[in-house]
């Protein structure tokens, strides 16, 4: 009912338009015949104007319908785009835990090699040094293509900061192993191809000077795409005459 209300005031207006013209021909119109005539003339004008009104009042009523689905569409476009947003987000998130899962499950299963023994095979005045090595594969998985290198320094104090410099900068590496597998040693030999002079032997010897050794371990891991690099460096023991590793 509250609809057609609209509707049933305009048909009310419409006729009571009608009954003002009627009454207005009869009043002013002396002629029955002219009367109709003009009557009939004005009357479909009038209810033309009134159909213009109705039109108007119809097309308002879309418009404001329409307006109104407008609103509700875009609510609607704002709340998929928050949701949208949200799974954006819980996808990055389950992106980062997933590659926190990974990095975590491949360091928890990756080759991990420590020096579990280093001692000299042959060192002393006019020959060339050569090194004992062993090493440990202590992680879940085999370590490739483990290789190593040996390198000498000779310095007259312990300069922690400056080690570095006391070693060469590169040597030939020594291969240990094509692979080590997890809880197994693999040994090699190494060293510097130049032998010690009797005086720097005299200086190692009664503690003048101290003797370093670098040692450098390359492998590849689980993913078996890049070379990790492992360093430890050892200090000449005069009094037990052995090697012994550095606290830098």
């Amino acid at each position: 009912m509250t609809r057609l209300r609209p509707y049933i005031i305009i048909l009310l207006v419409a006729l009571l338009g009608l009954g003002i013209i009627w009454a207005f021909c009869l009043n002013y119109i002396l002629k029955e015949q002219e009367r109709v005539q003009i009557f009939l003339t004005i009357a479909v004008n009038y209810l033309i104007l009134m159909a213009m009104f109705v039109q108007a009042y119809i097309y308002k009523k879309q418009s404001n319908a329409m307006q109104e689905q407008r609103d509700v569409m875009k609510g609607q476009l704002i709340e998929i785009k928050n949701q949208v947003d949200l799974a954006e987000d819980a996808l990055k998130q389950t992106e980062e835990l997933i590659n926190l899962s990974e990095r975590q499950f491949y360091k928890a299963h990756r080759a991990y090699l420590s020096v579990e023994h280093i001692s000299p095979a042959t060192i002393g005045p006019n020959v060339a040094p050569v090194l004992n090595l062993k090493v440990m594969n202590g992680g879940a998985t085999p370590a490739f293509n483990v290789t190593c290198s040996l390198m000498l320094g000779i310095h007259n104090r312990q300069p922690i900061v400056e080690l570095e410099k006391l070693i060469p900068p590169s040597a030939e590496r020594s291969r240990l192993g094509k692979i080590i597998q997890p809880n197994q040693t693999a040994s090699g030999d190494g060293g510097p191809t130049r032998p010690f002079s009797e005086d720097i032997w005299l200086n190692i010897t009664f503690g003048t000077q101290i003797l370093y050794v670098r040692v450098d371990v390359w492998f590849f891991d689980i993913e078996d795409t890049g070379e990790r690099h492992m360093i430890t460096w050892y200090e000449w023991d005069t009094n037990r005459n052995h090697l012994i590793v550095c606290d830098i």
